[in-house]
C-alpha cells in the first residue's frame, strides 16, 4: 500500500505542531486533520468546489476528506494545463496564455487528448 505525505508550512502556531501531517494512502484513507489545516493546502475555494459536486444528482452525501481531495485533484489538473500551455508561449515571446496556447497543448500531449473539441 503506497502512502503520500504532507506536510505544513513550518510558519503554524504551536498548538498545530503535533498534527502537522497529512497521510493519504492509495485506498483513499486519509488521517484526521482540521478544516483550517487542510485549507492551507488549496488555493480553490472548498465551499465553490461542493457547490458543484452536489449538483451530481447521484451524490447525495459528500464528505469533507472528498471536497478535500476533489479540490486538489482540480488544482494539479488546472496546473499542468497552465504548465503544458505555457511551453507554446516560448517561441512567440507573449506572457499571456490564449485559447490558443491550450489548443495546442491539448494538440500534442497525450494525457489531454480527453479534452479535444472541449473548447469550441
Amino acid at each position: 500500500m503506497e502512502e503520500i505525505e504532507v506536510h505544513l508550512d513550518s510558519s503554524t502556531n504551536g498548538a498545530l505542531e503535533d498534527h502537522n501531517t497529512e497521510s493519504v494512502q492509495s485506498n483513499g484513507i486519509t488521517s484526521k486533520t482540521s478544516p483550517i489545516q487542510r485549507h492551507k493546502f488549496v488555493r480553490l475555494p472548498l465551499a465553490r468546489v461542493k457547490a458543484m459536486m452536489k449538483k451530481d444528482p447521484t451524490c447525495a452525501l459528500i464528505s469533507q476528506d472528498a471536497v478535500f481531495l476533489v479540490t486538489k485533484a482540480t488544482e494539479m489538473f488546472i496546473e499542468y494545463l497552465a504548465k503544458e500551455s505555457g511551453k507554446h508561449l516560448g517561441a512567440s515571446k507573449r506572457k499571456t496564455v490564449m485559447k490558443r496556447d491550450i489548443d495546442c497543448a491539448i494538440e500534442s500531449s497525450s494525457h489531454l487528448c480527453f479534452l479535444d473539441g472541449a473548447l469550441e
